[in-house]
């Protein structure tokens, strides 16, 4: 079998409910999950025992993580909090792993707060990505937060950290602890990776202050959709102990729109009026993501009342190459498209000086909350500032 239909196939079993696959690479990503389970477990027990210790900074540290392999909303869900402390007056800092980034390993300052000191080859995605969206707040890399935590304070002096994807990195102590799950299937085929999509056992969000479930349509008119979802707070909220669980759901929206032909792009999405909501409304258009999940992307642009000709799904975090810029180019003509549409995530890593012919719109997604807004935020004003 090929390397490319192996790969093909171990996804699919780990996204399946059950079966898929073949029967042997099933028993084997069964038997790596039981042994992969057995040294969280190990981990688990020495952090809750104070065999293992956990470090605290002299501020507040607010973890943003989730249990599951894949794309939950934490990025967006980190700018979002971001915000919302900077509109409370609070000094705050992002500390990020920074992923396939070539300081994730020796640690760095992606932005200062009021300059983007380095490109995504050396931040990573994710981090390249809330440096741009976030003046004002320092983000720094590296996979040692501990140590990024302790930088960010002499450089810095933050009120708070805000941890990305800092769940399971449990050597650094948190005041506040938020788990996110995606309201659809928000523990994946109920294995463990590599079998499946969990990080940790299902047990593990107990651990958390407050969970926070994603692509929650609650309010959808669609009596199925409802039930489902309802079925799903009540068995989230059962299993978080009786911590807070709070619904949110994410708006699509256009970022920008960068119009077609020579010239130079903007390196990273910057804080812009916003085009009209129903820019995409009606129009023909090519798409193409390198996310966890591309069919998620492809959903928020039919959501807008995009009419999609044509679409091109690569792995998480791709790098573009420039075939793939002429041939995606291409294809979008091919296809009749009016405009073409990726993430801003895919968007940081087409480099300055890409233009396609057709215009580009960059799409983002924003945490709504609707009417658990007040709730949320009185939560995170009590856990950071009244405590």
């Amino acid at each position: 079998m090929k390397t490319s239909a192996i790969i093909a196939s171990v996804k699919k079993i780990m996204t399946a409910p059950d079966g898929g696959g073949t029967p042997w690479l099933r028993g084997l990503l069964r038997a790596a999950s039981i042994g992969y389970g057995a040294a969280v477990s190990a981990r688990t027990l020495g952090y809750d025992t104070g065999f293992c210790k956990a470090h605290r900074l002299p501020c507040k540290v607010l973890s943003i993580g989730n249990i599951t392999v894949g794309g939950t909303g934490k990025t967006p869900m980190v700018v979002y909090t971001a915000r919302c402390l900077l509109g409370w007056g609070l000094k705050v800092a992002v500390l990020s792993r920074g992923y396939r980034g070539s300081l994730e390993k020796t640690g760095g300052i992606v932005s200062d707060g009021r300059r983007v000191l380095v490109g995504p080859e050396a931040a990573g995605d994710e981090p390249f990505m809330m440096a741009g969206m976030l003046p004002g707040v320092p983000v720094l890399v590296g996979r040692q937060r501990y140590q990024s935590g302790c930088r960010v304070m002499a450089a810095f002096s933050p009120d708070v950290v805000l941890l990305d994807d800092g769940f399971q990195h449990r050597a650094m102590a948190r005041d506040v602890d938020l788990v996110l799950l995606d309201a659809r299937q928000p523990f994946g085929n109920g294995y463990l990776t590599p079998r499946g999509t969990l990080r940790e056992p299902r047990p593990a969000i107990g651990r958390a202050h407050a969970v926070i479930l994603t692509r929650c349509r609650r309010f959808s008119s669609e009596n199925v959709a409802a039930l489902t979802e309802t079925l799903t707070l009540q068995r989230i909220t059962a299993m978080a102990a009786g911590r807070p669980v709070f619904c949110s759901d994410h708006r699509p929206l256009v970022q920008e729109l960068i119009p077609g032909g020579s010239g130079a792009a903007p390196p990273f999405p910057r804080p812009m009026a916003a085009p009209p909501a129903d820019i995409l409304s009606g129009r023909g258009i090519f798409a193409f993501s390198g996310i966890a999940d591309n069919g998620n992307f492809h959903d928020s642009l039919a959501a807008l009342g995009a009419d999609v000709v044509g679409h091109a799904a690569f792995p998480d975090h791709h790098r573009y190459t420039d075939t793939d810029i002429r041939s995606l180019g291409t294809r979008a003509v091919t296809a009749g498209a009016e405009l073409m549409a990726t993430t801003a995530k895919d968007h940081v890593k087409l480099g300055g000086s890409v233009r396609f012919p057709l215009p580009l719109a960059v799409m983002d997604v924003a945490p709504d909350f609707g009417p658990d807004t007040t709730a949320f935020e009185t939560f995170l004003r009590q856990r950071l500032m009244e405590s």
